[in-house]
């Protein structure tokens, strides 16, 4: 297959993935590779039906044909859907994982007790003070917890 073409295809959704995914444009490109793996898939198909074999051991090499890639470019809309729609679900849910065991905690906590609680939601594994301190400030940026004083916090 001509790489001509597969740039063509990338270069046409360049422009829709800024407008569609702003800042998540890898979010696109990883569309692209779906596109050109199902192109291949086709490739593979087509290859071992060529073979004329009930089982292709695959000594040869398998190229994308154009017929290929028109095929997987056939699907495209419908695939270009389901990936928007799976990138809004994606892309909305922004929540903190320990946001769960702020939830078990009474309004105000210290930080030795945010390490317990987490102790005891993960089975007995404790995170480190570094780690712990990251994600208090993590849980503080994500506006679920705010910091009263030195080492204590209130939920939000």
């Amino acid at each position: 297959m001509k790489s001509d073409a597969t740039n063509a295809f990338g270069e046409s959704k360049y422009e829709v993935f800024k407008e569609t995914l702003g800042k998540d444009s890898a979010f696109g490109f990883r569309y692209i590779f779906r596109v050109l793996k199902i192109a291949g898939i086709y490739a593979l198909i087509r290859t071992w039906l060529e073979s004329g074999t009930s089982k292709y051991v695959g000594d040869g090499t398998v190229s994308i044909t154009m017929d290929d890639l028109q095929y997987a470019l056939d699907l495209e809309p419908n695939l270009w859907y389901s990936h928007t729609k799976v990138y809004q679900l994606v892309s909305s849910k922004k929540v903190n994982p320990y946001a769960k065991v702020v939830g078990a905690m009474k309004s105000t906590f210290t930080r030795q007790e945010f390490i317990t609680e987490c102790g005891i939601q993960n089975g007995g594994v404790i995170p480190s003070d570094r780690n712990a301190t990251r994600v208090l400030t993590q849980l503080q940026k994500d506006g679920v917890i705010e910091r009263i004083k030195n080492g204590v916090f209130k939920k939000l």
